[in-house]
């Protein structure tokens, strides 16, 4: 027997990816933080392995739950922030964006929450202090190095003209997300 497969791998799975990959496959997440210990280039994975791989979970629907709980305790970078994100949102491993843009499409819809909805977010003053100027220029660096399209146009993400942590306060309300800090 002679067995021909064509398909199409849209990119190359990092180390990481692989690493977070085979942790999911032993065992999904259940308990809140296990990104936290990661570093970044693991918490990126992390984001990267929770889009893609989302087990059909009950809240797919939408929720009628209006009120969230970010824990903060962890949120020194941009991609940790969207680690906190899911779970606040979804639970252990949960998915809610991995970018602005990303975030922007779960709030329409399909991902356990439609804005508008609050967001009580504890030990904010974690992301005060990291989320700053530079932290954001850091991430416009890493994302034009892998992605032409951002060298193009300047585009929201990578205007850098402000603390991310304001950015990401301002992103949120502008979506119709009221947050409280606690």
């Amino acid at each position: 027997m002679n067995v021909v497969l064509n398909g199409d791998l849209p990119y190359v799975m990092t180390s990481e990816e692989l690493d977070i990959w085979e942790k999911w496959r032993a065992s999904y997440p259940v308990a809140i933080n296990e990104w936290a210990m990661l570093d970044e280039d693991h918490r990126r994975a992390w984001l990267k392995i929770v889009s893609t791989y989302q087990p059909k979970r009950r809240d797919d629907e939408e929720s009628e739950q209006r009120l969230f709980f970010l824990d903060g305790t962890y949120v020194t970078d941009y991609c940790s922030f969207f680690c906190a994100l899911g779970e606040a949102i979804r639970g252990p491993g949960g998915y809610y964006g991995f970018d602005f843009n990303s975030f922007i499409d779960c709030l329409h819809g399909g991902f356990g929450a439609r804005a508008p909805f609050t967001l009580i977010w504890k030990n904010v003053q974690v992301a005060q202090k990291y989320l700053d100027l530079q932290a954001w220029l850091k991430e416009i660096d890493y994302k034009r190095k892998r992605d032409v399209k951002l060298n193009a146009e300047a585009i929201f993400e990578e205007l850098g003209n402000r603390p991310l942590f304001q950015a990401i306060v301002e992103n949120l309300q502008e979506q119709g997300v009221t947050v409280v800090f606690a």
